[in-house]
């Protein structure tokens, strides 16, 4: 969870909205919300899906930065880039080029927030392929 200032969209006073992710029935889903003190507005967003990139890096500011390595990746290659196609929605060709790029160049398959890497580690695990999670240390 990560906490933003902004305008109330009411009275324009400056709130503090909290934004969380969240994974409900193998969806990554997220939202924001807040309160006005002075005028009593309630707002609240949420959607499924990646989180707007501004907000997204506020949490992985707040939160850190996860990684999921995959120690058995030539074994389990055609799953994995069948799972990065479900969760990403994108094409094989798409999976296999992001994936080859970031293995290539690093330890882990995909980084990201605690709760994205959740997300992926708990469709890796459905598949049996084993996974690690880790915080990335700040440099």
């Amino acid at each position: 969870m990560a906490l933003i200032s902004s305008q109330c969209y009411d009275c324009k006073q400056l709130i503090k909205f909290e934004v969380q992710q969240t994974i409900i029935n193998q969806k990554l889903r997220w939202y924001l919300s807040g309160n006005c003190h002075l005028c009593g507005s309630s707002i609240e967003l949420d959607d499924v899906g990646f989180l707007p990139e501004n907000l997204r890096q506020k949490i992985l500011k707040e939160e850190g930065e996860w990684k999921i390595i995959i120690k058995n990746y030539a074994q389990n290659k055609s799953v994995i880039i069948k799972c990065f196609r479900q969760i990403l929605n994108i094409s094989t060709v798409e999976a296999y080029r992001k994936i080859q790029e970031t293995v290539n160049n690093h330890d882990f398959i995909y980084r990201g927030t605690k709760v994205e890497i959740e997300w992926l580690l708990s469709y890796f695990q459905l598949e049996k392929i084993n996974c690690i999670v880790q915080r990335i240390e700040a440099s």
